[in-house]
């Protein structure tokens, strides 16, 4: 299935099959790999506009996370860190990665980061994007932890509306905000099932586990790259603890973009992971 083609770039989208569940990823390009790894609550499309500058050195890949976008979302698994990061390193085996730079974001960061301290042989590089990594959040992203365990309020989160307002606060350029783009992201959670196991990717995320990132993550002897939005509302307090801690990476910040700067600044994202992809070691 041919998902997106930009620039002569095919993007395909695939499945397969992952210790009895069902990942959807998009695919492209050919070269030494690079995984992308989306957040809360969206899913591989937010890498689709990435995707065409990093495939035409790279073959890249990005998974739909469990629990999210077309891959599979049951609901009698524990969406922790630690389990997260088992069933995406069992999803890169079967794909045949020995090696790959990784590309993090959002709820993407702790989960693919708590597998890369824990598979150092097999990270080539990180780029990392508007996430988190420390047990103490900054205020409001702690707030927004807090609020999705009130019963009876925290489900609203994972609703369709709640996506919404997610991408709507997440995002500067309010020109990307097409009705399709919400629509996009909104109809994975269309039923009660699937909402239910994007809150519970919220509730079952233990902070403690990034403990184990914290320590291992400096000692990390690859090319760091620390990306992010400058208007981001939840997470920048969070990203400049973390280039303050790892002070070996490199450093971009972008203007006028919040969280999502994957829809923010398409364009300008693409062009300095390619660049740093291309950075020799």
């Amino acid at each position: 299935m041919t998902e997106n083609t930009t620039d002569k770039i095919e993007i395909t989208g695939k499945t397969v099959r992952v210790n009895g569940l069902n990942i959807y990823y998009l695919e492209s390009g050919k070269g030494n790999p690079v995984v992308l790894l989306h957040g809360w609550p969206t899913s591989s499309h937010l890498w689709r506009n990435i995707i065409p500058s990093l495939a035409k050195t790279h073959r890249v890949i990005a998974p739909d996370l469990t629990g999210y976008g077309r891959s599979d979302k049951p609901l009698d698994i524990i969406y922790s860190l630690d389990n997260q990061s088992k069933i995406l390193g069992e999803f890169m085996d079967r794909l045949g990665l020995q090696k790959t730079a990784l590309v993090v974001h959002d709820f993407g960061g702790p989960i693919g980061l708590l597998w890369a301290v824990r598979n150092p042989e097999k990270v080539e590089r990180l780029a990392i994007m508007n996430t988190f990594l420390h047990p103490k959040l900054p205020f409001l992203m702690n707030l927004l932890f807090l609020a999705t365990k009130i019963p009876g309020v925290g489900k609203w989160f994972a609703t369709p509306w709640g996506v919404a307002t997610t991408i709507k606060l997440g995002v500067s350029n309010k020109n990307v905000l097409t009705k399709e783009l919400i629509e996009t992201y909104q109809a994975p959670f269309e039923h009660t099932d699937a909402q239910k196991a994007l809150l519970k990717a919220f509730n079952d995320t233990k902070l403690d586990e990034l403990n184990e990132v914290i320590q291992k993550l400096p000692a990390l002897k690859v090319p760091i790259f620390i990306l992010y939005g400058e208007k981001d509302i939840w997470l920048v307090p969070e990203m400049i603890r973390i280039k303050n801690e790892l002070p070996h990476a490199l450093v971009r910040t972008i203007p006028n973009c919040s969280h999502f700067l994957q829809e923010d600044q398409p364009e300008m994202v693409g062009g300095l992971l390619a660049e740093f992809l291309s950075i020799a070691e």
